[in-house]
C-alpha cells in the first residue's frame, strides 16, 4: 500500500499538467492565429498538446505501442478534432 500514495499523486498532477495544456491553449492559439480556419486553429491545438504530452506519455509506456493501439488513438484523436473543430466553427 506505500507505493500506491506516490502513483495517485502522480496521477493527480498529469491530470493537472493536462488540464493547463488544455486551458491555455485556447488564448494561445487565439492570440497566435487572429482569422485562422476552425479546423487549421483545432489541428494547431492537438499538434501542439501531442507534442508537449508525448514524452510523458512515453514515460509511463512500456515502449512503442501496437498498431492496434496507434489505431485506437488515431480513432479516439479524429473524434476529439471532429468535436472540437464543429464547436470552433458553429462559434
Amino acid at each position: 500500500m506505500p507505493e500506491q500514495k506516490p502513483r495517485t499523486t502522480q496521477a493527480h498532477l498529469g491530470m493537472l499538467l493536462w488540464a493547463l495544456f488544455v486551458g491555455l491553449s485556447f488564448p494561445a492559439v487565439g492570440l497566435l492565429s487572429e482569422g485562422l480556419p476552425p479546423l487549421l486553429l483545432t489541428s494547431m491545438r492537438f499538434a501542439i498538446a501531442a507534442l508537449v504530452l508525448a514524452p510523458l506519455a512515453w514515460k509511463q509506456s512500456e515502449g512503442r505501442p501496437g498498431a492496434m493501439t496507434l489505431l485506437l488513438y488515431a480513432l479516439m484523436g479524429l473524434c476529439l478534432a471532429g468535436f472540437f473543430g464543429t464547436m470552433f466553427w458553429a462559434a
